[in-house]
């Protein structure tokens, strides 16, 4: 390698990694992990990302995200746009879950009336 080379070598390293950097800022509202990163790898066609969250009385969590090798080239508004797609997806899960509970808690409710009412010939 020569010196021409390792400089550019540093120099889109240091640019990758400022990347990685502004992207995290936009995916944590979607994942919190993202705020502990801080070390950047590419790994094949994925970025990993990895990092510790260090607790007040003494115990830590590792983190790690992943996330496509062309997110890097995206630009800021398209992944706010997955963001909000994942987010929405999230609330549409959340609230098709808590209809199939409902759901679920009705069905036993009339079960336990149907029992109740056999039971005392109502």
């Amino acid at each position: 390698m020569t010196e021409q080379e390792l400089k550019q070598f540093m120099d889109l390293n240091d640019k990758f990694v400022n990347r990685c950097k502004e992207i995290a800022q936009i995916m944590k509202r979607c994942n919190y992990s993202y705020n502990y990163i801080d070390d950047w790898t590419l790994d094949g066609n994925s970025v990993c990302g990895t990092g510790d969250e260090y607790w007040n009385y003494g115990g830590h969590e590792s983190h790690t995200v992943w996330f496509d090798v062309a997110w890097l080239t995206k630009t800021d508004e398209e992944l706010n746009k997955i963001a909000d797609d994942w987010l929405d997806e999230q609330r549409r899960e959340k609230e098709q879950k808590l209809k199939e509970e409902e759901a679920k808690k009705q069905e036993q409710e009339l079960a336990e009336l149907k029992r109740l009412q056999e039971k005392y010939k109502v």
